[in-house]
């Protein structure tokens, strides 16, 4: 397929501006990127299959990637202000309804809109979703973040940003996200804009998302339970984030239905593409 957008720019939103790029034609689809703080390239190549028979927008949520128009400050960089932003662009690109796909943390973000503005989601798939419960968000750090915390220094380390050089943080890039794939030289093959620039924002935002209270105190798995949207959960059994985490949350989607994929780790489009779109089409295309 033609890898050229067919819309793309800046739309405005309170206080800011979000970056997009739409393909295809059909029925749209949004993708909620991951992070806190990251953006839509990874996954972007990947994804765009879809654009052969629906119409798929990608944007960097606000703070991230090329959506830096903003204050970054608590009062605009916190889930709620982040709901309000994916229901601007979803306005402002003349939707009513939408299919959402939320790949890792946007699955939070998803459960937050949806709880907000379900009559605009027709339905939701949740892929490699970060825990949403408590207990599973602290066996996930206990786990895997923690004992490789020092790996991760590039997403909140400051002064270790400044003092690397692109290329460097890249290759930083590359090797923990390695860690989250089950064959580990897929790293390899990401599109990734990774600079010194966009990691400083980067630590940025995870930072002020660090202390949004909603984030902190809120127990998703009970946020879940009132979703009545058509749901599917992807997860890989060798993600770092416990397949029992999408377990528990498919078991409280009361729509819902999983794919379990052997031999994948937390980029299931990227690591079992076949399987991943497969699945991904029958449970967009029935009603």
């Amino acid at each position: 397929m033609d890898n050229t957008p067919n819309k793309s720019g800046l739309l405005d939103i309170k206080d800011g501006q979000i970056y997009y790029q739409t393909y295809g034609s059909g029925k749209p689809i949004i993708v909620l990127h991951g992070g806190p703080g990251g953006d839509m390239y990874p996954f972007l190549p990947y994804m765009q299959e879809l654009a052969n028979d629906y119409e798929i927008t990608f944007y960097d949520q606000r703070g991230c990637g090329g959506s830096v128009n903003t204050q970054f400050n608590n009062e605009r960089i916190n889930l709620t202000q982040y709901v309000e932003d994916l229901d601007d662009v979803i306005k402002s690109l003349g939707y009513e309804k939408v299919f959402i796909i939320a790949h890792s943390w946007g699955a939070k973000l998803a459960i937050e809109y949806i709880n907000t503005h379900k009559d605009r989601v027709e339905k939701i798939i949740f892929v490699a979703a970060v825990p949403m419960s408590n207990r599973g968000q602290k066996t996930f750090l206990d786990d895997f973040i923690i004992p490789r915390i020092e790996m991760f220094k590039m997403f909140s380390d400051k002064e270790f940003i400044k003092n690397s050089t692109d290329k460097e943080l890249e290759a930083e890039f590359r090797k923990v996200y390695a860690e989250y794939l089950w064959d580990k030289t897929n790293a390899q093959k990401l599109t990734l804009k990774v600079n010194v620039e966009g990691s400083l924002r980067t630590a940025q935002v995870s930072e002020l998302m660090s202390l949004d209270p909603i984030l902190n105190n809120g127990d998703f798995i009970e946020k879940a339970k009132n979703i009545r949207t058509p749901s599917l959960v992807i997860h890989g059994d060798s993600d770092p984030i416990p397949i029992w985490t999408a377990r528990e949350l498919k078991e409280v989607l009361p729509n819902s239905r999983m794919l379990e994929i052997a031999n994948c780790g937390h980029a299931p489009f990227a690591e079992a593409s076949t399987k991943f779109f497969g699945e991904v089409r029958r449970f967009l295309s029935y009603s």
